[in-house]
């Protein structure tokens, strides 16, 4: 009996950690970014204005494009100062955008230490994910005029657990 409460058990576990694990995914409303050579989405608060990270968990999708996926806003016009793409092959998968930005394009505070969204365990904001990878990391940084986005097949190359590092350390990249 005891071995069949243990088996029962390990399987209970092992369904649980596999359903944790985030999968490439595809476009959900509002909530997905799309990073490509010609797809530029990051997430940014609902309402110009709001701080960062106060709008971590109710963030919605911004796209160079509002058809790049559903439901996403259209970037203000001069927020992106510059933009960076870089991508990355074979196991380490990634694509990224590193840049600079106008904060008063959007009204955001030039005190506005910034924040992070990122997919990793709900997620801020919750459901939030990026088409075709499993993991993704994204900065806005107000008060240093800077943002990154990391979309990754492994965790590791999206190491969520720095935000306080910066754009600079999570996603290394060019910000000029």
């Amino acid at each position: 009996m005891k071995l069949l409460t243990l088996l029962g058990l390990a399987g209970a576990i092992a369904s649980a950690s596999a359903a944790a694990v985030p999968q490439a995914t595809s476009a959900v409303s509002g909530k997905t970014v799309k990073v490509s050579e010609d797809s530029l989405c990051i997430f940014m608060p609902q309402h110009p204005g709001e701080e960062i990270a106060f709008s971590e968990p109710t963030a919605v999708a911004f796209c160079n494009s509002t058809t790049a996926v559903s439901d996403a806003r259209q970037i203000p016009e001069g927020f992106i100062k510059s933009a960076h793409y870089l991508a990355g092959s074979g196991d380490g998968k990634y694509v990224q955008y590193t840049g600079s930005i106008d904060p008063s394009k959007y009204e955001l505070k030039k005190n506005d230490g910034g924040g992070q969204y990122d997919n990793h365990g709900s997620g801020n904001p919750a459901g939030s994910a990026c088409e075709g990878y499993p993991y993704y990391v994204a900065l806005i940084e107000p008060d240093i005029e800077r943002f990154c986005i990391r979309c990754c097949d492994n965790y590791q190359d999206c190491n969520a657990g720095r935000s306080t590092y910066g754009c600079k350390r999570v996603v290394p990249g060019d910000f000029s």
